[in-house]
Protein backbone atom coordinates (compact mmCIF):
# COMPACT_ATOMS: atom_id res chain seq x y z
CA UNK A 1 0.00 0.00 0.00
CA UNK A 2 1.54 3.29 -1.09
CA UNK A 3 0.29 5.37 1.84
CA UNK A 4 2.29 3.20 4.22
CA UNK A 5 5.50 3.49 2.20
CA UNK A 6 8.01 5.46 4.31
CA UNK A 7 9.53 7.17 1.31
CA UNK A 8 6.20 8.97 0.51
CA UNK A 9 5.52 10.31 4.04
CA UNK A 10 7.07 13.78 3.53
CA UNK A 11 5.05 14.47 0.36
CA UNK A 12 1.86 13.23 2.01
CA UNK A 13 2.42 15.59 4.94
CA UNK A 14 3.01 18.54 2.58
CA UNK A 15 -0.23 17.82 0.67
CA UNK A 16 -2.06 17.39 3.96
CA UNK A 17 -0.88 20.84 5.09
CA UNK A 18 -1.83 22.43 1.74
CA UNK A 19 -5.32 20.84 1.79
CA UNK A 20 -5.86 21.88 5.41
CA UNK A 21 -4.89 25.50 4.73
CA UNK A 22 -7.10 25.68 1.61
CA UNK A 23 -10.13 24.23 3.43
CA UNK A 24 -9.53 26.51 6.43
CA UNK A 25 -9.42 29.62 4.23
CA UNK A 26 -12.48 28.48 2.26
CA UNK A 27 -14.46 27.90 5.47
CA UNK A 28 -13.30 31.14 7.12
CA UNK A 29 -14.01 33.36 4.10
CA UNK A 30 -17.13 31.78 2.56
CA UNK A 31 -19.06 29.31 4.72
CA UNK A 32 -18.73 30.76 8.23
CA UNK A 33 -19.81 34.33 7.30
CA UNK A 34 -22.91 32.93 5.61
CA UNK A 35 -23.75 30.83 8.65
CA UNK A 36 -23.20 33.85 10.92
CA UNK A 37 -25.47 35.98 8.74
CA UNK A 38 -28.22 33.36 8.84
CA UNK A 39 -27.94 33.13 12.63
CA UNK A 40 -28.16 36.93 13.00
CA UNK A 41 -31.25 37.10 10.75
CA UNK A 42 -32.87 34.30 12.71
CA UNK A 43 -32.19 36.05 16.02
CA UNK A 44 -33.60 39.35 14.68
CA UNK A 45 -36.74 37.55 13.50
CA UNK A 46 -37.15 35.86 16.88
CA UNK A 47 -36.76 39.20 18.69
CA UNK A 48 -39.32 40.85 16.39
CA UNK A 49 -41.77 38.01 16.98
CA UNK A 50 -41.30 38.26 20.75
CA UNK A 51 -41.94 42.01 20.62
CA UNK A 52 -45.11 41.56 18.58
CA UNK A 53 -46.27 38.79 20.93
CA UNK A 54 -45.77 41.11 23.90
CA UNK A 55 -47.80 43.84 22.17
CA UNK A 56 -50.59 41.39 21.38
CA UNK A 57 -50.61 40.16 24.97
CA UNK A 58 -50.96 43.73 26.23
CA UNK A 59 -53.84 44.35 23.77
CA UNK A 60 -55.49 41.13 24.90
CA UNK A 61 -55.28 42.19 28.54
CA UNK A 62 -56.91 45.53 27.70
CA UNK A 63 -59.66 43.79 25.73
CA UNK A 64 -60.17 41.27 28.53
CA UNK A 65 -60.56 44.03 31.10
CA UNK A 66 -63.06 45.83 28.83
CA UNK A 67 -64.98 42.58 28.43
CA UNK A 68 -65.08 42.00 32.17
CA UNK A 69 -66.38 45.52 32.85
CA UNK A 70 -69.03 45.13 30.13
CA UNK A 71 -70.05 41.80 31.64
CA UNK A 72 -70.38 43.33 35.12
CA UNK A 73 -72.48 46.18 33.72
CA UNK A 74 -74.72 43.74 31.84
CA UNK A 75 -75.25 41.69 35.00
CA UNK A 76 -76.14 44.80 36.99
CA UNK A 77 -78.55 45.89 34.28
CA UNK A 78 -80.15 42.43 34.24
CA UNK A 79 -80.52 42.46 38.01
CA UNK A 80 -82.20 45.86 37.82
CA UNK A 81 -84.60 44.69 35.10
CA UNK A 82 -85.82 41.65 37.04
CA UNK A 83 -88.01 42.46 40.06
CA UNK A 84 -87.10 40.69 43.27
CA UNK A 85 -89.00 37.42 43.62
CA UNK A 86 -88.55 36.86 47.31
CA UNK A 87 -91.42 37.86 49.53
CA UNK A 88 -91.06 39.13 53.04
CA UNK A 89 -91.52 36.54 55.77
CA UNK A 90 -94.85 38.06 56.92
CA UNK A 91 -96.37 37.72 53.45
CA UNK A 92 -95.24 34.11 53.26
CA UNK A 93 -96.81 33.30 56.62
CA UNK A 94 -100.12 34.81 55.57
CA UNK A 95 -100.01 32.75 52.37
CA UNK A 96 -99.26 29.58 54.36
CA UNK A 97 -102.23 30.32 56.59
CA UNK A 98 -104.53 30.29 53.55
CA UNK A 99 -103.38 26.81 52.53
CA UNK A 100 -105.31 23.78 53.77
CA UNK A 101 -103.89 21.82 56.65
CA UNK A 102 -101.20 19.26 56.04
CA UNK A 103 -103.51 16.24 56.45
CA UNK A 104 -106.04 17.71 54.04
CA UNK A 105 -103.28 18.30 51.49
CA UNK A 106 -102.26 14.65 51.75
CA UNK A 107 -105.83 13.52 51.07
CA UNK A 108 -106.09 15.76 48.07
CA UNK A 109 -102.84 14.49 46.66
CA UNK A 110 -103.51 10.80 47.38
CA UNK A 111 -107.02 10.82 45.86
CA UNK A 112 -107.00 9.04 42.47
CA UNK A 113 -108.00 11.16 39.50
CA UNK A 114 -111.49 10.84 38.09
CA UNK A 115 -111.04 8.89 34.86
CA UNK A 116 -113.75 8.00 32.42
CA UNK A 117 -113.23 5.31 29.83
CA UNK A 118 -114.02 5.87 26.21
CA UNK A 119 -116.15 3.25 24.50
CA UNK A 120 -114.17 0.96 22.17
CA UNK A 121 -116.11 2.19 19.16
CA UNK A 122 -115.16 5.82 19.76
CA UNK A 123 -112.41 7.18 17.59
CA UNK A 124 -109.62 9.15 19.19
CA UNK A 125 -109.51 12.79 18.24
CA UNK A 126 -107.20 13.55 15.37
Amino acid sequence: MPQFDISTFPTQLIWLAIAFVLLYVLMARVALPRIGQVLEERQEKIDDNLDSAEQLRAETEVDSEAYETALVQAREQARGAIPPTTKPAAARKSWDAKLPSRSKRRRIISRPPNRTRCPASAKPPS
